[in-house]
This record gives C-alpha cells, structure tokens and sequence, in this order.
C-alpha cells in the first residue's frame, strides 16, 4: 500500500470506544481507518482512501480536516450506538472552499477500500481571506457547525485573525469573541443543543499596554449568542510557541516545537491558574524549509477516555489515551516524507507483526510487473533504479537531567533511509520477505553522483545525519526467528563494512555530513558537539569515525562508534535508540601559557541509588593536562620569548574533576570563530598552581586559566583569546576584576644571558604578575606565548634606605624586548607605568643627604637602580625633581650643567647578606645663589645599609668641596660669607654623627661688618667665633660678641652680646642665618640710679628655597624701680617691675604685658616675710585669644621651717576670626554688620543690658 504523508489530522467517536481516525495528504487525499473497541484489546482496521474533496493535486498548510459526529455531543454511552453512527467530514480548500462528506455507519463497518464517498462543495467560505485553520462539532444530529481561523485583511501584515461560523441552515457568519483577537481554535460538543469554542487568543495587558496569550472559552447555545469567559494562561507563561490546538469536553491540548502540554477542564479550574502539563513528544514539523504544518486532535472516546494524536517530526503519526492513567505514546503509522516523495515515486509500507518489520519502501525508476502467478515485481528500467527502505526514528535523545532529578525531555530522530542500487537483471519481489531479500543482495549507494540520485542516509543519533563508507551492506533475516521458548527475534538489519567474507564483524566506517535542522538542546549529550563533530569530520576525510557495531531495528539502533581526531574525540554507545554511554574530549591548550590539555564530557546511565530505580543519564566533566611540564626560551628566540622571565612552568592539578557545564564563548567572528571557556567548578573558576622556574629561582603561581579548544590555539586567535583573558572570569569572586593577577612575593632574575645565569642586576623584588599571551608563528605546538602585561616591583634599596614603600607597577621596558641584533641584554629592566618621585632629602641623615638627589623615577636600571628614562649625558632637569636641593635650599638641577652619572641605587646580596647601596658622583660647575662653586666643586654621596642578623645597618658617607656660601647672595648684599674647603659627613648606626667641616673662611659683610670692627675696637671683647656646633641634623656656624660693662655715675650697662649665626640643614631645610642683641636666657640689662630695665631681640631669617625672608623675630623690654631700706637688726625690699615681649612667625603674633610686685621683711636674717603678685595678660594672632593670668606667692621662713602659700587664676577669651563682608549679608544683615561680632564680654557674660557687664568681669576675675 502506498505510503503518504500527513499534513492534516481529524479524529470523531461515533460510539462508545469507537474511533474515525481521518488524515489529509499533501496532495489533498484523505485516507481513514477506524479503531474498534469490540475486538479483544481492540484494532485498528486497514487504511481506506477516501479520495480528492477537490478536482486538483494539492492541499492547504494548515490544519484543512475537521470530523463531527452527533454521538458526541454526550458522553452518555447509550447516546452511541454500537456499531457507530454517521461522521460528518469536512474539508477547506486553499482558495477558502468548503467540502463536506457524510460517512453513514454502515459504510464503516466493513473494509470495502473500493468505494468512495462523494464529496461536495458547501460553498466559499472565507470570501477569499487566508484561512489559518478548521475545526467542527456537532451538537445534533444535522446539524454541524464548521469554525474556520481566517485572516480579518489578506493585506495584514499584523495576521490579524477572526472566526468565522459556518451551519448548513446560516450559512458562513463572522464571529466575534469578546475581550481578545482570536488565534489557534477548537470546538467540543458540550451536550445536546450546546458546543464550546476554546481559543487561544491575545488580549491587551491593563498595566502596560504590551499584549499577552491567553486562553478563553464560549458557549454556543441555540438561539443564544456566545457567552465568553477567559480560562487562564498558556504553558511556560505564554513564551513558548504554539501550533497547533486540539480539545475534549474536559481537556485541552497544545503542541509545538516544546512537545505536547495539556490541561484539564473538568472539573472547571476556577479562578486560579491552569495547571498544564507536559506530555513530551516532538510535534516539530521535521521539514527544513516552508511552513510548520499543525497536525493534532483529540477526542472523547466515552466512559472517561480521552484519546490524543499527534504528527510526530513529520514523519510518524503517534497516539496516546488516558484512561485513569496516561499511556505511553504508541505508533500509528510510519508518514513518508512531505515533500518530493509522492512526486518522486509510490511508497509501501512494509509491516510485519511477528516480529516487528516497520519500514516504508519508495522506488525510483522502478515499475511493477505483474507475473503468471499473480506476484509483482519491481523491475528497473534501462538506466537502472533505486529501491529506498525508510526506517523509523533509530534515535531518542534524552536531556541529562539536573542533579537530584531523573526527569528529561525526549526528542526522536528522523528516520533512517537505505539506498540500494537496482540494476536491469536485478528483481524486487514486491512482498515482504521480497524486499528484505533484495536488500540483503543488492548494493547499497553510498556516495553521490551526478544524476542527484538519494544516498544511504542515518539520523544516529538525533539530528546528526551520517553516511556511509563505501562497500558497506547490509545483513538480516528474511523470515521470522522463533525461538525454542516461543518467542520471536526481534527483526534488525546489521550494517557492515566491506572485507574478504560475510558476516560481523567486517570494518564499518561512517561519514558525518551535516546537522539536521530543528530544535537544538545543549542539554542533550551531543547538543552542543553536533556542529564541532560536523566540522571536524571534513577537516579529517581520511579519518571516518569507525563503527563496532550499527543494527537498525524498530525500536531503534543499536550503535557503537568512535571517531579519534587530532582536535576531538567521540565515542557513542546506544542500544535499542537510547544513549548508555557518550564520551567528548576536546584537545586544545590552557591560555596563556600553552599546557596541553584536553576537556572532557562523559554521559554514562546510571540507575539512582535513592528514590524509583530510574536509570537516567548523567554527566561528568574533567579537564585533564597532558602536557603537564612546558619549556620557554631565554630571549634567543624574540621579543615574545623576553617578555616572559620563565623557563619552566609546571601546571597542576594534573586534572579537575566535577567541572561545570563548559559555557563556550565563541572568538571575535571576523578573526577567529574558534571557541574557549573558563573552566569553572560550582560557578566559581578553577584556580590552578603553577610552578614557574626563573633560572635557579622557583615561584608559584595561583591563576584561572582559559580553555581554548584546538582551532583556537593558532596564531591568529591569540589577540581575540588575550582580548578574552582580559576581561577576566564573568562569574565567581573573580567576576569584574579584570585580567587575572597572581601573587609573586620573591626575588627573580627578569633577564638571563644562559639558561642558568642571569644578566648581571637583572634580579628584582616582584609582588605579584599579571599575564597575557602573544601571537607566535614559531613551531612550540600552538601559535601564542605567555607575556608579562603587568609587575608589580618591589624596590627594597629604596625601602631601606627610605622607609616604607609600596611596590611600583610596570612593564618590561622596550629597550629589553628589542634589542639590537647579537646585543647583550639591555641595561633597562622596567619602564614605570607612572612616574615615580624618591624623596632622598626627607630621609635626613638617615642617607647622609648633605645632597639630596631626588628625583622622578620612570625605570629600573640594571647598574643604576631606580632611574629616569633619559640615556646620560642628560639635561638635570629631566634627572633630579624641583625639591633636589644641596644644604636643603640650592636646587641640583641649577648648580649641575651636564649630569656626568646618574645617582644609582642598587640591592646586591653578598655572602647571604642583603645590602642596599646609593652612590653618586657630580661636579657642581653653577652657581645659584647662595652657593657658588670653586674649581674642583663636587658632590660625592655613598650610603650603604646591610642587613647584619636581620637587622639594617647603616654606613653613609657625604662629601662637597670648594664651595663659599655668601648669604643672602655673593656681592655688595652679602652679610655672611663662609668659604669651605669641605664638608664630610660619616654616619653609622647606633653610633653618633660624625662630622668634619673645614672652614676655610668667615666674613661678615654690609651691614653686619660693625661687628668686625667693634672687636677691633673692643679688645675686651674677643674675636668671637666663628664656632662649629655639629649635630645629627645640622651644621651651625656661629659669631658671637660680648660687650664688657661699663657704667657712668647713676647709668650702668651690663650682658650686652651681639651674635650671627648660619645653619646648614642636613635635613633639606633652608639655610638659616640668626642675628640677635641678647637673648631671652640673658638679657642685657641697663639701670638709672633706682630704676632699672633690660632686653632682648632675637631676629631669624631663611636663605634660599621658595620661603625665604624673614622667619621669627622676638623682643622683650623689662622696667622697674626697687627700694631697699637696712635698719640693722631689720631689713626690708619692695620693688615694682613692668614689661612687654613680643614674638613674631610668620604672619602670628603673641603679645604679652606683665606687673610683678612684691617685697619682703628680714629681721635678724631669722624671719623672712615675702610677698610677690604678678599680673599679665597675652593676645594670640593665630587663635584670636586674649588670655590673662594672676599669681600671688606668700613666703615665711623661720631658719628651721619654712612654707609658701600660692594662688593664681587664669581666664581666656576668644574672639571671631573674622567678619563677614558686606556683600555677603542677607536680609537684616546690615544690623548684624554695624553691631559686629559678640566682644569677649558678651561672650564670657552674656549680652549688655542695664547693668554694668564691665565690673561684673572685673568681680568674676578676682573672685576667682
């Protein structure tokens, strides 16, 4: 019989059990069987074409046939006769025709395929609109009713679509629902007199306008219009897409690409929402190009049965019913394909119950010859012909099912097509062990050829479609095989490669050629493998996957095959369609170092050790390192090999167990479609541990690394790989931090001259690396090598010699990658990402900085240390910073014309005693006020701390010679000249400072040369000085002359002195230079007969640097008067002294006047009575106080005791900074302006009123 396919699906009961199966062929035939109930276990009765509705091949792409029958419209058993009442057919043609045929139960009880109905047109019925689908019901014997989904305007883009209702007394009428835009429909019989509609219909969401499916339902009742209510949402919240609609009295049911959901109506659902749920299936349409074809329905079969059927893939019609339980999806009939089949040539369905032949055979260039016996053959024409056995689905994929559930989706393969040759002697016997005898001896056709003829073609597993190598055949019994215990083989066709003799076990090879279209789920165990295996097979033609065994059968294949490419590796076991065992390897390298390494997935059935002994698939995935230990250059081989200090890295662990699902990121499609992951272990990414060799110095690494599988570990991938790496891990604790870092904490060489010694400096403190990989063609087996992007350099010379400093970042300087062909290593390790200052002169005699070379650092220097960029001789102001000063004030950059030797700072260990070194060597050939150089002026530094037992020690040696300050500069202005022959400064710790200053010269000049000449003058008062003070942080040079006392009649002068001085910071602090009549300790002092006073004035100025001037001035004058009164046996004292001393920094002030008052009474130097009182009051500019103080001291002395009584009380008023200007006054402010800011009164007492504020601060005072 031929074979057709399905393109539309009808289904009634006309009594009780009994089922009118209906299917519409692509070119408009309609064929029908019937399901009988009174048959033991019930049957199914031969298929019976019903013919054409209409005159012309061809038929719509949408859902065209509808059945109806009155014993529906109840559930009632005796509404059902027997033997099956009439069926109403109906049929809509493209052009929007509708046909009807009746079916009386006698014409259905019998197999008369001889005779057909006669169908007639009932007219248009779509007025020209597209129709998208048909459906019918039938409440009454009569009396059906037709709905048909058409377009509301052919012109609509939009697919706006209405219903229109069709019965043999109205005629077709629009019908509206209310509250939704009708799509997918469905009508029931209800009861007598009364049908349902459900639609699947979109309605306009109240909270934001956007449009959402939904299911609603009407009720048609006679003389009555409908009555709508809405049911509830769609499964998977409306998001998955559906096709096709299909309902019963109490259940509804959709199908698409998802499978089949369902849902029961009865009893009705309520309020809540609908409880769907998913009846599997693969209702896809299995063709590759034009429009899915919805091919379901379903029916109420009675006594509470619900029967459902389904096109599966396009290509097998399946059935499944509940009847208190859901059974398992059964097999109608195998559908040929729907395209080109039925133009191409008839088919036959080849069954055989006995032992379960399932297959469908189409020919090409074949006739059938009738023979004397009344057989048929298939004989060839001249150019010969094909004979094509189609199996069923040889392939179920299941999705692995997450941890602790056994639950999966099914998804079912296409069938399976054997090509065989057919020559001009060769005879097909058009019987079943006819066809499966010519199979066994014809040739199969295995490889193309020109005339476009079908090729042997096997979906196994899903959706992969293999060829086969040439010579296979194929071997199977003709006849049933029965067993000794009654039983039958299970009938199969064993496939094998060509060899000397028959039988197993001959070489088998197969072809993948392409991936079947359709749905895709990663999920499966070749979902996300399916394109890679694709892809690799036609790299590798020469390399077929090899098969141990491939039996095709009916309940699928039995398959074993393994495929072992350089870049994959697959091995499948799957017995009866089922996977039991699936293993992937992908080789590749881990990025950016280059280990090789493979990833692999291994999907093995399992039966749970917990719960129903379900044997359901699992997964496993593993990284494993084959290439665990990885060689690198020194430099001879490039820039790449430079920029990279390691020799040897040796990754572990050897292999990561329990790895996440690989989430592959696809490379920048314009350079590289290759793929990579970041292995991941709980969403959170694999850390490896690399030991890293640099010459003899061993680190170890801790960094995620990328997978890059095979076909991205060219050199053309490796800028898109780095661009990945870069970007670090999307997910983890890593997740948003950017290209991976690694903590180092070591001392490594970063260049070497041999693969066991290091360039000479070359080995540096680095706290942690930052890697990337570089494009190489080079032969190291992939095409990128590591880089260092990023060191973070630790620079202990400077550390110990400065303090605390955090590690520099930067880079591999460009000097090093590319140098000069043969040249040694370049003398620059580092360039600095950012500029760098070393602050020699805030470290004071710590580093002996006499001179303080600071400078800006922009790299690190083999021989010099930290350094600037510039190659010598160089400009000193692009070598030493602003604040490199001599003696704290003269810039370095200014008494340096042309640098001869950059200052070098290096870290050496000798002997396992690590030692930070500073030395420098400059001539000083400018002059810069106040220095000014002689003929051999220069500067030589050398500072040296060694760590002795763990602890620094520091030696430190200064030296600058031939120089003269002149302050505040050379010439007429000068007031001070020192000429030095040199200034040497030893230091060592723990040990005190060590200073040698020779002098060579002191003058005083300008206004300061009196001083010479009054010790000219004076004898009496000495050459006074100079004097060298020296301590840790300081030279000072001082001038002092004291004039004698002298004294004429009533008037006398005592301790007056006159001094200068000049300090020369050893701290980078200014010059100073001091001047001073008297001084607070001792001030000179005049009197006048009674009266008496005295003073001092202290003046401070700095020499040089941005802050010179004036610094501090400070002065004080004392006057009094004192009586003293001698009578003997009894004396007395009473004096009375005043003063005021002022002190001035900068821009502050303080201002003190003070009253001391006393006297005392001696009698016979036994008793001693004294009383002194002393006043002052003190005003401080900086905090704006006006502070006072009194102390009163009383004294008794007894000879033998004595005892003093003391007090004293201190106020304190502040006073506002500052007053605000007019301008920034708002309303009322001009008041608040003119009355100022609150006195210190008002402050202390409150506001001013009617009383005397004044004496009550006067009373507060003394009282306390």
């Amino acid at each position: 019989m031929q074979n057709r396919s399905a393109t539309a699906v009808a289904v009634c009961s006309s009594g009780p059990g009994r089922l009118d199966l209906f299917v519409g062929a692509p070119d408009g035939t309609v064929r029908h069987r019937v399901f009988d109930p009174r048959v033991v276990d019930g049957a199914w009765s031969a298929w019976r074409d019903l013919g054409r509705p209409w005159p012309a091949p061809g038929a719509p792409d949408f859902d065209w046939l509808a059945a109806a029958s009155a014993a529906s419209a109840t559930s009632a058993a005796s509404a059902r006769p027997e033997d099956g009442g009439p069926v109403e057919l109906f049929a809509l043609s493209a052009a929007g025709e509708l046909w009807h045929t009746r079916l009386p139960g006698k014409d259905r009880s019998g197999d008369r395929s001889d005779h057909r109905p006669e169908w007639e047109s009932r007219g248009m019925l779509t007025e020209g609109r597209p129709a998208t689908g048909l459906t019918a019901a039938a409440t009454q014997a009569g009396d059906p009713h037709v709905f048909a989904d058409v377009l509301a305007d052919a012109s609509d883009e939009a697919g706006t679509r209405e219903l229109v209702h069709w019965r043999p007394v109205s005629g077709p009428l629009p019908l509206r629902p209310e509250g939704c835009t009708p799509g997918l429909s469905a009508a029931v019989s209800a009861a007598p007199g009364r049908l349902d509609l459900l639609v699947v219909g979109t309605r306009e969401r109240a909270r934001d306008g956007t449009r959402e499916h939904r299911l609603f339902r009407g009720r048609l009742a006679a003389g009555r219009s409908a009555e709508w209510e809405e049911l509830g949402s769609l499964p998977d919240q409306g998001r998955a897409s559906f096709t096709c609609l299909a309902a019963t009295e109490r259940d509804v049911f959709l199908g698409g690409d998802d499978g089949l959901w369902h849902c029961a109506l009865d009893p009705h659902p309520g309020p809540g929402p609908l409880l769907w749920e998913n009846l599997g299936g693969d209702l896809s349409s299995g063709a590759a190009d034009g429009p899915a074809r919805p091919a379901l329905a379903a029916v109420d079969a009675g006594h509470g049965r619900t029967d459902v059927f389904a096109v599966w893939a396009g290509s097998a019609l399946m059935h499944r019913w509940f009847d208190t339980v859901w059974s398992d999806w059964q097999l109608i009939d195998l559908l040929g394909t729907a395209a080109g089949a039925a133009a191409t040539s008839p088919g036959y369905t080849v069954l055989r119950p006995e032992d379960l032949v399932t297959l469908t055979v189409r020919t090409v260039g074949l006739t059938e010859h009738v023979q004397a016996d009344g057989s048929v053959q298939l004989v060839a024409g001249a150019g010969g012909g094909s004979l094509i056995a189609e199996f069923p689905a040889q392939h179920l994929a299941e999705t692995v099912p997450a941890a602790g559930s056994s639950t999966s989706q099914g998804y079912l393969a296409g069938p399976s097509r054997l090509c065989f040759a057919v020559g001009g002697q060769d005879r097909v016997t058009l019987t079943v062990d006819g066809l499966l005898d010519a199979m066994n001896r014809l040739t199969l056709v295995t490889e193309p050829s020109s005339s476009g003829a079908e090729v042997t073609t096997l979906e196994l597993p899903w959706r992969l479609l293999l060829t086969l190598g040439k010579g296979t055949g194929c071997t199977h019994r003709t006849l049933p095989a029965a067993s000794t215990g009654g039983g039958v083989e299970l009938w199969h066709s064993r496939l094998s490669g060509p060899g000397p003799g028959p039988g197993p076990g001959r070489p088998l090879v197969v072809h993948p050629v392409r991936v079947a279209p359709g749905v895709s789920d990663p999920n499966t165990p070749l979902g996300a493998w399916l394109d890679k295996i694709v892809a690799t097979a036609a790299l590798h033609p020469d390399q077929p996957p090899t098969v141990d065994r491939l039996v095709l059968s009916a309940y699928g294949a039995r398959f074993t095959a393994a495929a072992h490419w350089p870049e994959l590796e697959w091995s499948h076991d799957a017995a009866l369609g089922r996977d039991f065992y699936v293993r992937i390897a992908a080789t590749g390298a881990l990025f950016p170092f280059g280990h090789r390494a493979a990833y692999v997935e291994l999907i093995e059935r399992h039966f749970d050790r917990t719960g129903p002994a379900v044997a359901a698939l699992r997964r496993r995935s593993f990284l494993i390192v084959t290439e665990p230990v990885r060689e690198y250059g020194i430099g001879a081989g490039g820039a790449y090999e430079r920029a990279f200090p390691f020799q040897q890295v040796t990754i572990g662990p050897g292999q990561a167990d329990e790895l996440d699902i690989a989430s592959w990121i696809t490379l920048d499609p314009a350079s590289c479609t290759a793929r990579c992951f970041w292995p991941t272990d709980g969403g959170r990414p694999v850390v490896f541990t690399l030991q890293a060799r640099a010459g003899g110095a061993w680190v170890e690494l801790h960094l995620p690394l990328l997978f890059a599988e095979q076909a991205a570990t060219g050199a053309g991938c490796a800028a898109a790989l780095d661009g990945v790496y870069g970007r670090g891990p999307g997910t983890g604790f890593l997740a948003g931090l950017g290209r991976p870092v690694s903590e180092v904490g070591s001392r490594i060489p970063l260049a070497m001259v041999s693969p066991t010694q290091a360039a000479d400096g070359a080995v540096q403190e680095v706290q942690s690396m930052t890697f990337g990989g570089l494009g190489v063609a080079v032969p190291t087996g992939v095409g990128f090598h590591p880089q260092v992007t990023r060191l973070d350099v630790g620079l202990p010379a400077v550390r110990q010699l400065l303090g605390p400093m955090p590690p520099v970042p930067a880079t591999f300087a460009k000097a090093l990658l590319d140098p000069p062909a043969g040249a040694p290593p370049a003398d620059t390790l580092l360039d600095l990402l950012e500029p760098k200052p070393l602050d020699f002169g805030a470290a004071g005699a710590r580093a002996g900085t006499l001179a303080a070379p600071n400078l800006t650092m922009t790299k690190v220097s083999r021989t010099l240390g930290p350094a600037v960029a510039d190659a010598l001789p160089t400009d000193p102001k692009k070598l030493f910073a602003e604040d490199a000063t001599l003696f704290g004030v003269v810039p370095l950059r200014d008494i340096i014309s042309v640098v001869k030797d950059q200052p070098k700072l290096l870290w050496t260990e000798d002997g396992g005693n690590p030692s930070a070194k500073l030395t420098w060597h400059q001539p000083l050939l400018t002059d810069f006020a106040p220095f000014y150089h002689g003929n051999t002026s220069a500067v030589d530094l050398e500072v040296v701390s060694r760590l002795v037992a763990g602890k620094p020690g520091l030696h430190a040696t200064g030296v600058i010679n031939d120089f003269t300050l002149a302050i505040p500069q050379r010439g007429d202005a000068a007031l001070v000249t020192l000429v030095f022959t040199s200034v040497t400064f030893t230091a060592d710790a723990g040990q005190s400072l060590n200073l040698d200053v020779k002098l060579a010269d002191v003058r005083l000049n300008g206004n300061l040369s009196f001083l010479a000449t009054l010790a000219k003058l004076i004898p009496q008062a000495g050459r006074g000085g100079p004097r060298i003070d020296v301590s840790a942080t300081e030279v000072r040079a001082s001038y002092a002359l004291a004039v004698p006392s002298s004294g004429l009649m009533v008037f006398s002068l005592q301790n007056l002195t006159v001094q200068i001085g000049v300090t020369l910071s050893l701290t980078n602090q200014p010059v100073l230079v001091d001047f001073a009549f008297g001084t607070r300790e001792r001030p000179f002092l005049v009197t006048v007969s009674g009266f008496g006073g005295g003073g001092y004035l202290e003046v401070e100025l700095s020499a040089g640097g941005a802050h010179s001037g004036l610094q501090r001035v400070t002065g004080g004058i004392e006057f009094g008067a004192a009586i003293v009164m001698d009578f003997t046996i009894a004396s007395a004292e009473v004096h009375v002294f005043g003063g005021v001393v002022f002190t001035q920094r900068g821009s502050d002030c303080e201002i003190t006047g003070y009253l001391r008052i006393g006297g005392s009474v001696s009698l016979l130097g036994l008793i001693t009575v004294s009383v002194e009182l002393t006043l002052s009051l003190t005003y401080d500019s900086h905090s704006n106080t006006l502070s006072g103080s009194a102390k009163l001291v009383v004294t008794i002395d007894l000879t033998f005791w004595s005892t003093s009584v003391t007090l004293e009380c201190h106020k304190s008023f502040g006073g506002s900074s500052s007053l605000g200007s007019p301008g920034s006054l708002g309303p009322g402010g001009a008041a608040a302006a003119v009355a100022g800011p609150a006195s210190s009164v008002e402050t202390a007492l409150g506001p001013q009123g009617p009383s005397f504020p004044w004496q009550a601060y006067c009373r507060a005072f003394a009282g306390s």
